[in-house]
């Protein structure tokens, strides 16, 4: 009776570990080689080996392209970027009229970006653009559509620059900073 009840559990036990070993070599042979590929084009990541293989001259024809695509993007992504900003900032500043900022709901603008088409138009009830695209979008992106929306259609003055808010709220914070410090002040 022992003896059944040994040799049960050491099938048992031998089966389950069979199983995982199996099921552990399959997803690794199969599905990891794939999923490689997919996270070193999301994240852009050479390889995933330790970082000096990942700096070691490329092994095979795929990888030279794959360098070669990476510095292509990361060009292109960044004569994207400043695109329109010479003439957006030469652009002069003109006064809308409310029924010319209405107006612009019904002007769609469509422009080819590094993560494909976007359409953008502005909405006036809500002082804000809203846009459609397949895929997410940096903010830094959404400043250059707005920007050739701009150009487009002579709406400099719904763009807020957002360089100056900053610099204006940290402006704000210091000087509201120092009223507190002085009210604090027992001097």
């Amino acid at each position: 009776m022992l003896y059944y009840f040994i040799r049960n559990i050491s099938i048992l036990g031998i089966t389950i570990f069979t199983g995982a070993s199996l099921a552990t070599l399959f997803v690794s042979k199969f599905c990891w080689k794939y999923m490689d590929k997919e996270i070193k084009v999301a994240y852009g990541i050479h390889s995933l080996d330790s970082e000096s293989e990942s700096e070691s001259e490329p092994e095979n024809e795929e990888e030279k392209f794959y360098n070669d695509d990476k510095e292509f993007l990361k060009e292109y992504y960044y004569s994207f970027k400043y695109k329109f900003f010479e003439k957006f900032k030469d652009l002069k500043e003109r006064n809308l009229s409310d029924d010319e900022k209405l107006a612009l709901k019904s002007k769609i603008f469509e422009i080819d970006t590094p993560k494909g088409l976007v359409k953008i138009y502005y909405d006036f009830e809500n002082l804000e653009f809203k846009y459609y695209a397949k895929t997410s979008l940096e903010f830094w992106m959404l400043q250059t559509i707005t920007q050739a929306y701009a150009l487009e259609y002579d709406c400099k003055e719904i763009i807020v620059d957002i360089d100056k808010s900053i610099i204006e709220v940290f402006k704000k914070d210091r000087e509201n900073n120092n009223k507190n410090d002085n009210l604090n002040s027992v001097f």
